[in-house]
């Protein structure tokens, strides 16, 4: 089985486009030419296109796992994919050959776990403690990025419903258990 993040997905775009890593693409443009050549014969040209195309930095990422995806399907390799980037709505519109699809979705929907979240990253000393500690100990850009994904999380439970997946939320200080609960749903 092949794992997949989806994070070094985009670390991998960000390093490969522009050398850069640990920053957010907002928007990329892309315009160009492309020659075609069939598999083993490079002087036969089969077709050529021109395109131009604007795109976000999590379509662009969303794109190279779905390409992925479908290389790994064909020969029929089991994959685990994991990561933000991943919607209720991508996996549902994914045709595919040969994988069977089960699919959960995670996130936090209440303001009730930011503390416990703090507090652990205080003790963990992680990139939250390291990011309170760049703005002097004030955790206010935490918070309004923490709300910010309450926001999305919620969206996410709401369509996970629609479609039929698993919905987790965090709602507790044990993440182990969270993530046992979650291994035991899918396996």
């Amino acid at each position: 089985m092949i794992a997949v993040q989806t994070d070094a997905v985009r670390e991998g775009v960000r390093r490969g486009l522009i050398q850069e890593s640990s920053v957010t693409i907002n928007k990329l443009s892309f315009s160009g030419d492309v020659t075609f050549h069939r598999l083993g014969e490079d002087s036969d040209i089969s077709h050529s296109k021109h395109f131009s195309q604007e795109i976000s930095q999590d379509d662009l990422t969303w794109n190279v796992v779905a390409g992925l995806i479908n290389y790994y399907d064909d020969k029929g390799v089991d994959l685990i994919i994991e990561g933000m980037v991943i919607t209720p709505e991508h996996v549902k519109n994914l045709v595919l050959k040969n994988f069977k699809i089960k699919a959960v979705f995670v996130g936090i929907t209440d303001d009730t776990s930011l503390d416990i979240m703090l507090e652990q990253s205080n003790l963990n000393k992680d990139w939250i403690d390291t990011k309170i500690n760049e703005h002097g100990g004030d955790n206010t850009v935490i918070k309004k990025a923490f709300n910010d994904e309450i926001k999305k999380s919620k969206k996410v439970a709401i369509l996970a419903n629609e479609y039929g997946y698993k919905f987790f939320p965090f709602k507790n200080n044990d993440f182990e258990k969270y993530c046992d609960e979650i291994v035991d749903y899918l396996l």
